[in-house]
């Protein structure tokens, strides 16, 4: 079952409203309703685009074009505090409110692409520490902590994953080349089974890149999601539950597999599919967003993890 909300227009911090409603159920009594009620409010990030949003306790951090803001979740929706405004920000991790770690742009391979704060963002190291080749830095284009050890980073490239299990005090590349070619968009660490981790993009001749580890980064395989089409995969999704149930979020629409990746049907066409995630409230509950054809945005939310749509 997927509920559609649309808006033309372009903002970039939260898409909002207009219906167009697309449903379908293999549970129609089902009692697991999906909630809208409430009010969306403005983040006062206007004319910012927002990479990536983490909630660490009660703060909230927003990694952004023009830099890593902080906001205490109870505070004015203008009271954000920039942390780090030199460069835009492709990922960061959290550990604490006082080390922070976050990825940017380069501009030249010479350039540092990754900074460390030990003191809340009050001030900042370069941290590159090997994530690219000997004459050539990578940018950290995305990156998580693993859940149990969270000294255990899995980064992204633009067309590899490295592992670092020292906070990022150094690197290993464990797939892919650091001289590849291609684009890298997520890594999505399995919270019922970590040492399932899968990852995507796209590869040099623009088809769909999807790849996973079942031995938490030891060994990798490729995954055959979409034939002869020319598409990105832009996120996925784990079943709460069920590790072998994943949706895959791509710029045609969004796949859905349960057999870990063997086999795939697709849920949902014509749709640019750029992000899903769960709720907190009813992990069964997915969300995703994107871009239609039209150019139309939109947000889509399944309270069945796709079943039957």
């Amino acid at each position: 079952m997927y509920f559609f909300i649309e808006h033309d227009g372009n903002f970039s911090f939260i898409i909002i409203l207009l219906v167009v409603l697309c449903s379908c159920s293999s549970d129609p009594g089902s009692s697991h309703k999906i909630d809208f009620q409430g009010t969306f409010k403005k983040a006062n990030l206007q004319d910012i685009t927002v990479n990536k949003i983490n909630a660490h306790n009660s703060v909230v951090y927003a990694g952004t074009e023009q830099g890593l803001y902080r906001k205490n979740s109870g505070a004015s929706p203008s009271n954000w505090t920039p942390l780090f405004q030199q460069k835009s920000i492709l990922d960061f991790v959290v550990w604490n409110q006082q080390e922070l770690l976050i990825g940017t742009p380069l501009s030249s391979p010479q350039e540092v692409s990754i900074f460390i704060s030990r003191d809340g963002g009050n001030s900042w190291q370069p941290y590159q520490n090997g994530f690219g080749t000997e004459d050539k830095n990578n940018h950290l284009a995305v990156v998580e902590k693993h859940p149990q050890n969270p000294t255990i980073l899995f980064g992204r490239g633009d067309f590899n994953v490295a592992m670092s299990p020292d906070s990022g005090q150094s690197w290993e590349n464990v797939i892919g080349s650091w001289d590849g070619f291609g684009g890298g968009f997520f890594l999505t660490i399995d919270t019922i089974n970590p040492d399932i981790i899968w990852g995507g993009g796209t590869t040099a001749t623009f088809s769909a890149h999807l790849f996973k580890t079942t031995d938490g980064g030891s060994s990798w395989q490729n995954i055959d999601i979409l034939k002869n089409v020319e598409t990105t995969v832009y996120d996925l999704a784990v079943h709460p539950s069920r590790s072998n149930t994943v949706l895959a979020g791509l710029g045609i629409g969004i796949r859905r597999s349960t057999d870990g990746g063997e086999s795939w049907e697709t849920v949902l066409e014509n749709i640019g599919t750029r992000t899903l995630t769960h709720s907190d409230r009813n992990p069964q509950v997915v969300y995703a967003s994107g871009i239609k054809a039209s150019g139309t945005l939109f947000f889509a939310a399944s309270g069945d993890f796709g079943d039957d749509c």
